[in-house]
């Protein structure tokens, strides 16, 4: 939000706002300032405004909470002479996404002239003069006071004006000169020869205000918010209007801003009100809200007496009953968001200053939970992968359809029906091509080795809708080492996963080539703990005996992983054999073309010295394997 201190300093009476005191109290009220800069003479605040707070969509609305944090008022809006009569346009709400519309005509002199302040004030707020009254007076108003309103040429309008939805398929040209075709769930403004315009979002070309305008319609509503949002968002059409309307404004601020609109243009161009009316009716004040004083004690951690707080409340507008132990308080009509309890407390604290909020944890009145076994299991697997030298990362929940493995479930239960984009339109399905993308840019940056892992749901697509898996995923690539002669550098091979699945005690993985060096897997984890072995294992008495070590180099043909194999041997070995590791695999001159030489490594320990005719005897066993896994001695 833009806020031009010196607009934002004549909304306050009764105090001299500095530009210090703005810095001071503004991040305290939770909105912290982005920037400031100097511009055209004035002082510019680019403010951060959270999304339910549609009544700090306006410089009136900052001045307001600002005016409360300082104990003083606000000044007074501009008066205005207009007197309401006798409806001069026949104007039907046939929606009750409509529920109130203030319509004015005014005939525009002959002699426009747009002040130099109002020129100025739109040029800091980032837009500019149209050289039009009604369009400018519009602009300068919503961004003081938030109401939006609009003009229509009087003369184009082809008969009587409704406030309908749209017929499917009507096609409506906005004030940017592109066709747009409606949907049954769009309001629009309409007269005898179609929509004049979407209602809170865009005005329409066939009768927008022009240089030879003379009269004109003014328009000042209330419209549904979520249809609002919804037009907005279905075509893609953000404006000030929207952006407010599509927030909530102020009821009570339809007919002032539509009379100060009316006056102001006609005293810009030397025209003339010709009549002002309404149609339809005001939303009924709210309920009130109980506000205990036991609640606002317990929230705020120390007392607050029932005056003080009742106090900062009417400063923000509010209207308050107090009695023993409790406030009945009333919202303003501008704040939205007010709808319960826990709402009002939060406006007591913030003007009473979170700093006075101490700061203690409250007292745990009951016995803690057990951690909840997905929760445990994510961070032990965590710490073991972090421990071992990979990194966790948080990609993105969705992926677009070129992101789709070839094993992927049926995409169409894991569309999104209002996706960001086509590029995250789906509920993914495997954590790897975020992964990999995340890896690939670690490399482009200059990264030599790159260690990633994910612990997410992904999703899978059935009748009833989607189900989540929570899912391990690792990406592993590059080339390691090579920091100094003791540490050749050497390129991240299935391997190296296939010895790191082993560290992890996994069960059979499958490794997924990646392509660009990168080289992955990913595998479900248990939805419920498993057995697992006592915390403090059966201890075992190291043997006093020395240990026999056995090497044997194999020709396999590349591409063979290492598990089976592994597992073949150990299943002809005795228990004596305590190790059994690959610790070298070569390639290059004196093996054959589509092979590879891995050296095993064989460690045989009993609480007895071995015999050489023994340890003989259970090689010669291994070496009788070899032919039926197609492997042979070199």
């Amino acid at each position: 939000m833009r806020v031009p201190l010196s607009i934002l300093q004549k909304e306050i009476s009764g105090r001299i706002l500095s530009l210090d005191q703005v810095q001071q109290y503004l991040p305290m009220l939770g909105f912290p300032i982005e920037h400031i800069e100097s511009l055209s003479g004035d002082t510019l605040l680019e403010i951060e405004i959270t999304a339910n707070r549609s009544d700090v969509l306006s410089i009136r609305g900052i001045a307001r909470d600002l005016a409360a944090k300082l104990g003083t008022t606000l000044g007074p809006l501009p008066g205005s002479s207009v007197t309401e009569g006798a409806s001069a346009l026949s104007i039907r709400l046939e929606s009750p996404l409509c529920s109130f519309y203030a319509a004015s005509i005014v005939d525009l002199g002959s002699s426009p002239y747009i002040p130099n302040d109002t020129t100025k004030f739109l040029e800091l707020m980032g837009s500019s003069s149209k050289a039009l009254a009604s369009v400018d007076a519009s602009n300068e108003l919503l961004y003081r006071f938030g109401q939006p309103t609009h003009a229509f040429d009087l003369d184009t309008l082809q008969g009587s004006i409704t406030v309908r939805l749209a017929k499917s398929g009507e096609v409506f040209v906005g004030l940017d000169g592109i066709s747009r075709t409606l949907t049954a769930q769009d309001l629009v403004i309409a007269d005898e020869a179609g929509p004049i315009a979407l209602a809170g979002v865009l005005g329409g070309e066939r009768t927008k205000v022009t240089a030879q305008t003379r009269r004109i319609l003014v328009e000042s509503a209330l419209f549904d918010a979520v249809s609002v949002r919804t037009t907005a968002h279905r075509l893609n059409l953000h404006t000030e209007a929207s952006n407010r309307f599509g927030r909530g404004v102020d009821p009570s601020q339809v007919v002032p801003i539509r009379n100060l609109l009316s006056q102001t243009i006609a005293q810009w161009t030397e025209g003339k009100v010709i009549a002002a009316w309404n149609v339809g009716l005001l939303p009924l004040v709210a309920s009130p809200i109980h506000l205990s004083l036991s609640l606002l004690e317990r929230m705020a951690g120390r007392p607050i007496s029932g005056p003080d707080a009742m106090a900062h409340l009417e400063r923000l507008g509010a209207r308050v009953l107090m009695d023993e132990h409790a406030l009945n308080v009333i919202p303003p009509s501008w704040r939205h968001d007010l709808t319960q309890a826990e709402d009002l407390v939060e406006e007591v604290l913030r003007l009473e200053g979170y700093d006075r909020i101490d700061s203690v944890l409250p007292s745990v009145q009951a016995e803690p939970l057990p951690m909840p076994f997905e929760f445990t299991q994510r961070i032990q697997w965590s710490e073991r992968l972090a421990h071992l030298g990979f990194f966790q990362t948080l990609t993105f929940g969705f992926q677009g359809p070129s992101d789709e493995t070839v094993s992927a479930s049926d995409p169409s239960g894991r569309r999104l029906s209002n996706p960001l984009g086509e590029e995250y339109s789906l509920m993914r399905s495997s954590l790897l091509p975020a992964l990999k993308k995340a890896a690939l840019q670690n490399l482009r940056n200059g990264q030599a080795e790159v260690r990633l892992f994910e612990i997410a749901p992904v999703y899978q697509s059935y009748p009833e809708g989607p189900h989540s898996v929570l899912t391990l995923a690792l990406i592993w690539g590059g080339r390691a080492g090579g920091e100094d002669v003791l540490t050749p550098a050497q390129t991240i091979t299935p391997l190296h996963l296939m010895g790191l699945a082993q560290t992890l005690q996994l069960p059979t993985i499958h490794i997924v080539d990646l392509g660009e060096g990168l080289l992955g897997f990913e595998l479900p984890l248990p939805s419920k703990p498993s057995a697992v072995a006592p915390l403090i294992p059966h201890f075992v008495p190291y043997s006093r005996h020395p240990m026999v070590q056995r090497d044997l180099s194999l020709l396999v043909s590349q591409g063979q992983t290492y598990g089976p194999i592994e597992s073949a041997f150990k299943k002809v070995l005795p228990g004596v054999c305590k190790s059994l590791r690959c610790v070298e695999v070569y390639r290059g001159k004196g093996v054959p073309e589509g092979q590879e030489a891995w050296l095993l490594r064989f460690q045989f320990q009993a609480d007895r010295s071995l015999t050489t005719e023994e340890v003989d005897e259970w090689m010669k066993t291994v070496v009788d394997l070899l032919p039926s896994m197609q492997i042979t001695l070199r």
